[in-house]
């Protein structure tokens, strides 16, 4: 049952309203002539939703609504007048509105309309109520951040591996001058050594990049027997980073992606200008990173052993790639870079002479820098440890699903999204990604979508967000672009194309399932390793300005590449007609 308030000065409407709500066995009613009435009720009674008119003697439904928002509350609040001026229903909805409607017609349709904008308001007052009892009791680090990244609210969890109060965190700290590739490092640097120092998962996934090996081809040309091969094989699979079809074993997307990353660590010339590194090719968009030993297995693994010893003096010791990671931010002296490393002057010197020895860091007297091949090293390893700690992460999670149709800029730089989350339904709630998913959209300050599917609750959470003013941008392929101009969905489709800040587009570029980001927020769901199943069960989540800016460049990338959904129908309907068909 829904705990309602009704205010209106005509206690004729105010009885029918009763009548007609309580009827519906959602609602318990109870009711005030006067906002003044209401708001002394208010002090001894609690409800879910306030429904009030607009013109009323002493203080008016907005003046209402002020008052109620100024003692710090967000109950749903919905504006029910005669009054039908734009500028009432600009206020009212500026002023935290949640809906406005208008009084007249058939009393049976006016009230229904009415119940059902009650039930979608406190919906979404529980699923935003549901997204801070997430953010505060979720187990795990969160962050709320302003546009330029400063942090305006943490929860108690971050001051565990921050080691920050909230009162030092909020309003004071930006997020990169937080979170940093070297705290990730340390977080799984125990994992990205015992990675590093099994050649036998190393040269897999070498072996297999461009090419597809059987079991006995691999034992082969690694060079041990199967025994000591399987184990390892079997841990990529779990890893979610190799396939086996018909006994012969091939790279999955995400190991092509971090096969891609080790071929680049291992590749750095022994001589580099700074020149040279200035002018490296960027990879551009849509393209994935070419390997370019595909097919060589002899260049592969002359490639291991020319390399391999210098790299596991860096990459399996925790200091030597502290030390590369931070002079990533320019020239430190050695009291400021010993601090970070948090090691002894002895230990600091050994460390660093090896680093200095090959190459990779220069001294200037008492300070140091990183050399044109030393900044490419620390670039790969930055590039390397969030893809890997995602990877760790979400173990499960990859060894079940499909990176399907992202194009190679967004799986390149897919590392973006470590600092995510996963949201299952379970056997007690069956609907925890729907409503986080409603949380999300609750509080966005804009909605960017990609989906290659239509669900009609979340379209039907969208439009309502849209009709409040949201901005909202939705990306969809040619032939759910077709379905939405049929009905059920044309006739909502149509109606929010009258909202200037709303527009879909239509894109003839392979989309993933469903991708959703907005200024706080990236949602993504994906396929099953059998590439046609959707996965309805489990949402991927994420908070992080990167994972954001992830998503945002992933968006720009289909919008550019897409066009008006009318301009595609037109352009739809003439090609139809040409070929004497109608328009579908």
């Amino acid at each position: 049952m829904i705990p309602l308030l009704i205010v209106d000065d005509e206690t004729s409407l105010l009885d029918i309203a009763k009548i007609y709500l309580e009827k519906t066995g959602d609602f318990t009613v109870d009711t005030a002539e006067s906002a003044r009435e209401a708001l002394e009720i208010m002090q001894t009674a609690t409800y879910d939703a306030i429904v009030s008119d607009y013109q009323m003697p002493e203080m008016n439904g907005i003046e209402f609504l002020k008052t109620v928002r100024g003692s710090g509350s967000d109950i749903p609040f919905i504006i029910f007048t005669g009054r039908g001026r734009e500028d009432v229903v600009i206020e009212a909805l500026n002023e935290g509105a949640d809906f406005y409607l208008q009084k007249g017609g058939q009393l049976k349709s006016q009230f229904a309309e009415l119940s059902h904008k009650i039930r979608q308001a406190v919906l979404y007052q529980q699923a935003k109520d549901l997204q801070q009892i997430i953010f505060e009791n979720t187990g795990t680090a969160r962050v709320i951040l302003e546009d330029d990244t400063t942090i305006s609210y943490v929860n108690e969890e971050m001051e565990h591996p921050t080691g920050y109060s909230k009162e030092e965190i909020e309003g004071r700290v930006k997020w990169p001058e937080l979170v940093s590739v070297t705290s990730l490092y340390d977080l799984y640097k125990s994992d990205i050594q015992t990675f590093f120092s099994s050649a036998i998962s190393i040269k897999v996934l070498l072996l297999l990049s461009g090419k597809v090996l059987s079991m006995a081809g691999l034992c082969a040309e690694i060079g041990h027997v199967h025994a000591a091969v399987l184990p390892k094989i079997r841990q990529l699979e779990e890893h979610g980073l190799i396939t086996r079809t018909d006994g012969s074993y091939a790279l999955t997307t995400l190991g092509t992606v971090l096969a891609a990353k080790i071929v680049a660590l291992f590749s750095i010339p022994a001589e580099i200008s700074d020149d040279a590194l200035s002018s490296l090719p960027d990879d551009g968009e849509g393209v994935v990173r070419e390997l370019p030993l595909t097919g060589h297995t002899s260049a592969v693994l002359d490639l291991y052993a020319a390399h391999v010893r210098e790299i596991n003096l860096v990459v399996r010791s925790g200091i030597r790639t502290r030390m590369l990671l931070a002079l990533l931010n320019g020239r430190m002296d050695r009291d400021f870079l010993r601090g970070l490393t948090g090691c002894s002057s002895s230990n600091f010197r050994t460390n660093m002479r090896n680093l200095v020895n090959g190459g990779l860091v220069r001294e200037h007297v008492d300070s140091f820098v990183l050399t044109p091949r030393g900044r490419a090293f620390a670039s790969q390893v930055r590039e390397f440890v969030p893809l890997y700690c995602l990877i760790l992460k979400h173990l499960e999670f990859w060894g079940g699903h499909a990176l399907r149709n992202l194009p190679g800029f967004a799986l390149d730089t897919i590392g973006a999204l470590v600092e995510s989350e996963i949201i299952c339904d379970d056997s007690v709630d069956y609907f925890q990604t729907y409503e986080h998913y409603l949380s999300i959209i609750a509080g966005a300050k804009h909605i960017h979508a990609i989906t290659s599917m239509a669900n009609p609750s979340i379209a039907d959470a969208i439009g309502a967000m849209v009709i409040k003013g949201t901005p909202a941008e939705i990306i969809v392929p040619p032939d759910l672009a077709l379905h939405l101009y049929q009905e059920p969905y044309l006739e909502k489709v149509t109606y929010l194309s009258t909202f200037p800040h709303f527009q879909f587009y239509v894109t003839d570029l392979p989309l993933p399932p469903c991708i959703t980001v907005t200024d706080a927020y990236l949602s993504m769901k994906l396929f099953f390793t059998d590439m046609t199943t959707y996965d309805l069960q489990n949402g991927f989540v994420s908070t992080s300005p990167e994972a954001c800016a992830w998503g945002d460049r992933l968006f720009t990338y289909y919008r550019r590449n897409s066009v008006p959904i009318e301009e595609f129908i037109e352009a739809h309907a003439t090609k139809s007609g040409e070929h004497g068909s109608p328009p579908q």
